[in-house]
């Protein structure tokens, strides 16, 4: 007999922290979700064969990416700095991803059913690379996660034909909103990009297949921002300029469920903040049937004070 079709399709992500895993988080708005295997494999030859005639595993650094929609919970568990997971003094905690089975001819099997994958690992490092907001599209975060191996169990485990998850809904959206430079409002924003920037240190010890270590050796972020205002490189000047006295701001704004846009002054919105930084335009243009676009760039810096982002999950909307 042929082998039994299984497909299955993107679920969602859980997060155990705390004293014994009690804490745990779902993430239900999940577009995107991929695993690498990370394997870089040894193959040698004698020098008597053309074809390698000895194949081992040399280092092996798995890892999991995607996409979320789900910013403000996001942000609120794993900050910019990201989020230690089966770190020094806690047990029962970890991180897995759910790929659902899709029921032949129909939709969704029920979470009950003993027939959907996991992958799951008991200590990592999760952290933001990327948020993204355009007009008309709903905004985006990226993220990746990083294991490590504890010492005893696989760096990833995997379960199949398990039952799943109780399954959520997508809890929260949010569009692009204003992004204000030193204290003036950049005119006919489109879009913007904040790149976070992590680099991370991925450290094996003593040989081991798998890492043990990570940590973030440098973070260098820098906003993106798309406009339509040509004239504002006359206000940044051609070799830039640095950033004011008043901080600049960039938004995201908050979607109600089944309604439009949240209102500028119900404390519901995203704003990062950067009080230190320069500010230039990259370049500027576009053919001549359509309007030309202006793209700036914020680059933020340590005050050495104040950390060179900051996040506030709970803001109002201020365009001056």
């Amino acid at each position: 007999m042929p082998a039994t079709t299984k497909l299955h399709v993107v679920g969602m992500l859980e997060t155990k922290t705390g004293v014994a895993g009690a804490t745990t988080t779902q993430f239900n708005g999940i577009p995107d979700l991929r695993m690498s295997t990370g394997m870089s494999e040894w193959a040698e030859q004698s020098g008597a064969n053309v074809d390698p005639d000895f194949l081992a595993l040399g280092e092996q650094n798995p890892g999991l990416s995607g996409t979320m929609l789900e910013i403000k919970k996001f942000l609120d568990l794993i900050t910019l700095d990201g989020l230690p997971i089966g770190d020094v003094g806690t047990t029962g905690n970890q991180v897995q991803a759910q790929w659902v089975r899709m029921k032949p001819f129909s939709v969704r099997e029920l979470p009950a059913a003993t027939k959907h994958f996991f992958a799951k690992s008991r200590k990592a490092g999760i952290y933001p690379q990327q948020i993204t907001a355009a007009r008309n599209r709903r905004a985006q975060i990226t993220f990746q996660m990083q294991p490590v191996w504890d010492g005893t169990n696989d760096i990833v485990e995997f379960s199949s034909d398990v039952a799943g998850l109780t399954p959520g809904i997508v809890s929260e959206l949010y569009a692009l909103g204003p992004v204000n430079i030193s204290g003036v409002e950049l005119p006919s924003l489109q879009g913007w990009t904040y790149n976070v920037g992590v680099e991370l240190e991925v450290n094996f010890h003593g040989g081991q297949v798998w890492p043990d270590f990570v940590a973030i050796a440098r973070r260098q972020p820098v906003f993106e921002c798309q406009c339509k205002d040509v004239p504002q490189i006359t206000l940044v000047t051609l070799s830039g300029m640095a950033q004011g006295a008043t901080d600049s701001e960039i938004y995201l704004r908050k979607v109600e469920r089944n309604k439009k846009r949240i209102a500028d002054a119900t404390a519901n919105h995203i704003k990062f903040q950067v009080n230190d930084g320069r500010i230039t335009v990259q370049d500027l243009g576009g053919p001549n049937a359509r309007s030309s676009d202006v793209n700036v760039r914020i680059y933020p810096a340590f005050d050495g004070t104040t950390a060179a982002v900051l996040v506030n999950t709970a803001s109002t909307i201020v365009v001056p």
